[in-house]
């Protein structure tokens, strides 16, 4: 059964219900802080485990999990919580994730698809946590609710200019300067941003389609695109809707993403393209696929087709030039 006052609030995800309700349940303990958003939703229900110093230093959703989580176990028997812990991968030494507070240390570390939170007083560990690159358990949002959480922000957001990338050095490939950081599961799919030799701004030229495509993924010009997209959504069903292609890409940069994009074909007066927006901190990809009339590239303005799957976890990416969303 639900109590009332759980009714009377809304939430951003099922498993917020859930612990708010297991927390009025048990008394509404003290040592919970619970934050809405502007709107007046639950977005977080947890026990402070940082100080402010410490948690500015670390990437916020992995610092609300932290918290939810050290609250949520807390509240369930040890059975249940053995089987959470079991079935979301979370390995901890038993009660001792309880004793960790905001006057301890902190340190998150990572190997490959995994992180271990470590908390530690006078140089001894008060205790240690482990968990998967996993947006879904980081999040707490289960596949439908990321999807429309994605579309509900995209939509309503304006960033107003492209982005500045300072941190990448130079390279010259005789024709451009090009900024690049690597490449993605195919050597063609690629995180290069180019820059004009003449007065180093960023490629936007519809003579180098390939060139201008990369800066458009990467947020680095407004060529006044707009994207129709078809966002495919939890159980088959289809999402559609217009939002510049600048506000997009600023979108999926500044939530931690790197813009990786290859071109599939330039004929018939089209461009057919795919990016991937990868986030490693969490483990997810946003994989886009566009079909570009060339002259939305020389006329710097224009509607350009979209057809998108929202945080595909990263050990699930492959095959991409076959797929169909």
């Amino acid at each position: 059964m639900i109590c009332g006052c759980c009714l009377a609030q809304n939430f951003k995800s099922a498993e917020l219900k859930e612990i708010y309700t297991l927390w009025q349940k048990n008394g509404s303990p003290q040592g919970c802080e619970i934050r809405k958003d502007k709107n007046g939703l639950i977005e977080h229900i947890g026990r402070p485990l940082f100080a402010k110093e410490v948690r500015r230093g670390i990437n916020p959703l992995i610092a609300d999990f932290l918290e939810r989580y050290n609250l949520y176990l807390s509240l369930v028997s040890k059975s249940e919580r053995a089987a959470i812990m079991r079935e979301r991968k979370i390995e901890t030494d038993g009660e001792n994730m309880f004793a960790a507070d905001s006057l301890c240390s902190f340190t998150l570390l990572v190997d490959n698809e995994k992180y271990t939170a470590v908390w530690s007083k006078n140089g001894f560990d008060v205790c240690r946590v482990g968990f998967d690159k996993n947006y879904s358990l980081i999040s707490g949002l289960n596949i439908a609710e990321s999807q429309r959480y994605f579309v509900n922000e995209v939509v309503n957001i304006s960033f107003g200019k492209p982005l500045e990338y300072n941190y990448l050095s130079f390279a010259d490939d005789g024709t451009f300067f090009v900024r690049n950081s690597g490449y993605y599961v195919l050597r063609d799919i690629r995180s290069d941003m180019y820059y004009s030799k003449k007065d180093s701004l960023p490629v936007c030229d519809y003579r180098y389609p390939s060139q201008t495509v990369a800066n458009l993924a990467a947020g680095l010009i407004d060529g006044g695109c707009v994207l129709n997209v078809t966002q495919s959504m939890y159980n088959y069903e289809k999402e559609h809707y217009s939002v510049s292609m600048l506000d997009f890409a600023n979108y999926c940069i500044s939530n931690g993403c790197t813009a990786f994009t290859g071109i599939e074909s330039i004929e018939n007066d089209t461009i057919t393209a795919t990016i991937i927006y990868r986030n490693d901190d969490l483990g997810y990809n946003h994989l886009i696929y566009l079909q570009i009339p060339t002259g939305v590239l020389k006329q710097r303005t224009g509607v350009i087709t979209a057809r998108l799957n929202t945080f595909i976890p990263t050990h699930n990416l492959s095959n991409i030039y076959n797929d169909k969303l």
